[in-house]
């Protein structure tokens, strides 16, 4: 998969690069502040801090989402180059074209759509929201912001759905399928979870705007986005091996099942020679073929998949405290 802005040392380290963009947004809006001497009225009566706490919100998703972008195309370049070390060259040309990704113009065209979403739900939750006449200074930083999060979010969608195609499809050009040793599909799972774990990020920093009771229909169209999504871009670049398993299993279970109906037909005749162990051993294995899981998740993963869902909720729970506790030392 390319990488989109071509910034190649941004992308060597994605945390960093996400946690520099919200410092520097964060002072850039306590300079503000300062200069125009609004803190004696953000912690007064009206609106202004819950304006102040949505501009500090939307910087710090400003941020993440930029830094996720690029933790998922390094993570994709990674477990490509893994991937490649185990498959088989084929000429299915299904498989074909993994490298190629998304074209920069559909990216573009993403980004844009990502803004008229954030323009369109603005206007949903908003009267007048674009009246340049009524807004504060905290109010312009989370309008515009509101607009450059639509664009990032959309571009980070996006390069989760090409990642995922792209290893979907290299996962399956792995020839040989040990059914008892899912290994080399390891890496695939790893970008699964690590982009489940980026959305459920994003989910969580989203919903801290749940304070407002204004932003709820915004917060609710993001949890019933982003939560199912986290549940199937774990599952998505795991989905060619989900495939290849299944049809691997059903090969071994007819094959098993075959040699147990000739075994029978020899041990029905008097001068077998059919070990006595041999039958046993047999159904033995086929019933071992039949628990083997034909997506390449142990309990771990699963369960630490779970434990992911679970952040939105501590982080919202974290926020009401500290919002209560606010409440209590300024009003």
């Amino acid at each position: 998969m390319r990488p989109y802005l071509n910034i190649q040392r941004l992308q060597s380290n994605p945390a960093a690069l996400g946690l520099s963009i919200s410092a520097a947004l964060l002072v850039g809006l306590l300079l503000h502040e300062i200069i125009l001497g609004r803190f004696t009225v953000i912690f007064g009566e009206g609106d202004v801090l819950q304006d102040f706490e949505t501009a500090v919100i939307s910087i710090l998703l400003s941020g993440y989402l930029v830094g996720a972008y690029y933790a998922v195309q390094r993570s994709t370049r990674n477990t490509i180059d893994e991937l490649k070390r185990t498959w088989e060259p084929t000429s299915d040309a299904s498989t074909m074209g993994f490298e190629e990704g998304m074209g920069k113009r559909l990216f573009f065209a993403m980004g844009l759509v990502g803004v008229l979403l954030a323009t369109l739900m603005t206007h949903l939750l908003v009267e007048a929201p674009w009246d340049w006449s009524t807004w504060g200074p905290e109010t312009w930083w989370h309008r515009l912001l509101g607009l450059f999060i639509g664009w990032w979010f959309t571009w980070f969608a996006t390069a989760i759905a090409d990642s995922s195609e792209s290893i979907s499809r290299l996962s399956a050009r792995i020839g040989s399928v040990d059914l008892l040793d899912h290994s080399p599909w390891f890496p695939s799972v790893r970008h699964g979870l690590l982009t489940a774990m980026l959305t459920i990020g994003a989910v969580s920093i989203g919903i801290l705007y749940l304070v407002d009771p204004k932003l709820w229909l915004a917060v609710a169209i993001v949890l019933g986005v982003c939560l199912p999504l986290a549940l199937v871009t774990s599952l998505l670049p795991v989905r060619g091996v989900n495939q290849l398993i299944s049809t691997a299993k059903q090969s071994e279970i007819a094959w098993t099942r075959n040699r147990i109906r000739q075994f029978r037909s020899l041990m029905e005749k008097p001068s077998s020679d059919v070990a006595p162990g041999q039958m046993a051993d047999l159904t033995a294995y086929l019933e071992l073929i039949k628990e083997v899981p034909e997506w390449p998740f142990q309990t771990s993963t699963m369960a630490r998949l779970l434990f992911y869902l679970l952040i939105p909720v501590a982080s919202w729970a974290g926020k009401q405290m500290i919002q209560t506790a606010l409440d209590q030392l300024f009003r």
